[in-house]
């Protein structure tokens, strides 16, 4: 059963075996689509070695029983991971899905860096979004209401003239939206995590930008609003500069 057509070209079907009722995942992309937003990142075949990676550390990251090549295309089969998407929850779960998600983000973020072989710091990210804005492949129209009349190129040359003096490095998601986090739907408890094709060393900020975006839009996702957002700020343990916040937020608009 097809799951979804990802931004990134990737596909996903869920797949059941009869005899058993066990369900595992297949990634797919097409091999000449394998770039990724920035080297080595977002390909189905480096998503395989960080969730290797992740769960490794005991993060609650799929297995992946598979990957490789095969025919034109790059592949991964995993296993389920219980729970569902935190976007899905409402009320007393999502609240408690929320002091799950700060508390999760802060387990990932204290785990020593240099176990990590994997990079998405600033050099990394400001490279690959130059390339973007070279090669047309930022999406303007896309862009956050606040920077709507933003060019590429323009909001390009605004986060490197602010890039911040130091970055405050962790082992991060990349993606910390609210799809990519799996609960348990009754009591909010987070169970997994997926798409971690962006996961690296990177500023704690750029996981809690995110994250408090996703929060923070009630249209994307109902259960949760301003409030929730704040919530999390305040279950996360360490303090989270609001500028650095907005910036990456700026930077995430490349990808």
């Amino acid at each position: 059963m097809p799951i979804r057509h990802g931004l990134s070209g990737a596909r996903v079907w869920a797949l059941l075996d009869h005899a058993d009722r066990t369900v595992r995942y297949l990634k797919a992309a097409r091999s000449e689509d394998a770039a990724g937003d920035v080297p080595g990142y977002g390909t189905v075949i480096g998503e395989a070695d960080r969730a290797r990676w992740a769960r490794s550390q005991g993060l609650p990251a799929p297995a992946v029983l598979d990957a490789g090549h095969d025919g034109g295309w790059d592949v991964m089969l995993s296993a389920a991971v219980p729970g569902v998407p935190m976007s899905e929850l409402s009320g007393a779960a999502a609240l408690s899905a929320v002091a799950g998600l700060a508390d999760l983000l802060a387990s990932m973020h204290h785990l020593p860096i240099d176990r990590c072989p994997f990079r998405r710091d600033l050099d990394v990210l400001l490279d690959g979004a130059a390339t973007a804005v070279a090669t047309g492949t930022v999406r303007a129209d896309d862009f956050d209401d606040v920077r709507g009349d933003c060019t590429p190129a323009e909001l390009l040359a605004i986060a490197q003239r602010d890039r911040p003096a130091t970055e405050d490095l962790a082992v991060c998601h990349g993606d910390a939206c609210l799809p990519n986090v799996l609960v348990d739907p009754d009591s909010g408890a987070v169970t997994g995590i997926v798409d971690l094709g962006r996961l690296g060393i990177a500023d704690r900020h750029s996981d809690l930008a995110l994250a408090v975006r996703s929060l923070g839009d009630p249209e994307l996702n109902p259960g949760y609003g301003a409030a929730a957002a704040g919530d999390f700020l305040r279950r996360y343990p360490d303090r989270a500069d609001p500028r650095l916040l907005e910036y990456y937020q700026l930077v995430d608009e490349f990808f």
